[in-house]
């Protein structure tokens, strides 16, 4: 069994994220814990963000600890595991936090699993702004994070990234060992690197690898520039759930402002796992 924790704001459970959840609870039962928090204050926010802050700094209103106090989405959330066989905790944080990246890593050092919505997590900011938010969870989240749009269809195949680095091969082991359910669909891995010219890196190491988790495994070399096409690539292939792999924190920050992953949260709805170490 897996512990999965699952982000939401106080006002309304991300329903995507949560089927996601259901899906993977059948095949597989789990803990999954509700971490709900508190709404933002969206003018102190952007006011401060406005300044050029390195990170976002978050203020929370005080009409969020009222609304996690009438259970607003917290017994949505409560109702569905119940009615569905979820075994679930649920974590309600309403205190006025200037910075939640310290719960962020104490729920995630605890946890197989972070998800949350790309659609729905902290929508009342700029889109600026949830993209810096988003990278700092991601880039404080001390598990993998799986990122859920609202509207998507359940995966029928899963799209690896590999570029030879050992980030990649990470995101590929974590992936294959927290969700060997999903290994079962259709595989690609897919190698994007223009300049290399001599197929893939460490060919037979990957292969070996790869194979002894995914039983219906294809490998694809791309030869185009991932920032302009891999997500037109990508919008072709329907039922995808797509598994990247980050370094570090510059590593996460070329997902987020440079490379195709930032373009497919904001363009396509697909679920994306990313790991980083």
């Amino acid at each position: 069994m897996n512990k999965i924790v699952l982000l939401s704001n106080a006002e309304k459970l991300p329903k995507g994220a949560f089927d996601f959840a259901c899906m993977l609870n059948e095949q597989q039962p789990m803990l999954l814990a509700g971490v709900f928090l508190p709404k933002v204050d969206y003018w102190n926010t952007l006011l401060y963000f406005s300044f050029g802050a390195a990170a976002p700094l978050l203020y929370y209103s005080p009409e969020g600890t009222e609304i996690l106090t009438e259970n607003t989405a917290v017994k949505e959330f409560e109702q569905l595991c119940q009615h569905n066989g979820i075994e679930y905790r649920v974590h309600n944080y309403n205190e006025s936090f200037e910075d939640i990246k310290e719960y962020i890593k104490i729920e995630s050092r605890f946890a197989d699993l972070l998800l949350f919505s790309n659609d729905l997590f902290y929508k009342e900011l700029t889109a600026e702004m949830y993209n810096e938010y988003a990278e700092e969870t991601m880039h404080h989240a001390e598990c993998p994070v799986m990122i859920i749009p609202e509207t998507y269809a359940k995966p029928d195949n899963i799209v690896l990234t590999y570029d030879g680095s050992a980030s990649s091969v990470y995101a590929i082991k974590q992936f294959a060992a927290l969700l060997p359910e999903l290994t079962k669909l259709e595989t690609l891995l897919v190698y994007i690197n223009p300049s290399e010219k001599h197929g893939f890196p460490e060919m037979d190491f990957i292969e070996e690898f790869a194979e002894r988790h995914f039983s219906n495994l294809n490998f694809l070399k791309l030869e185009i520039e991932p920032e302009k096409y891999f997500s037109t690539w990508l919008a072709d292939r329907k039922n995808t759930l797509l598994v990247a792999g980050a370094k570090s924190r510059s590593g996460i920050s070329e997902l987020f402002h440079k490379s195709f992953v930032g373009d497919l949260l904001k363009e396509h709805k697909i679920p994306i796992f990313i790991t980083h170490r």
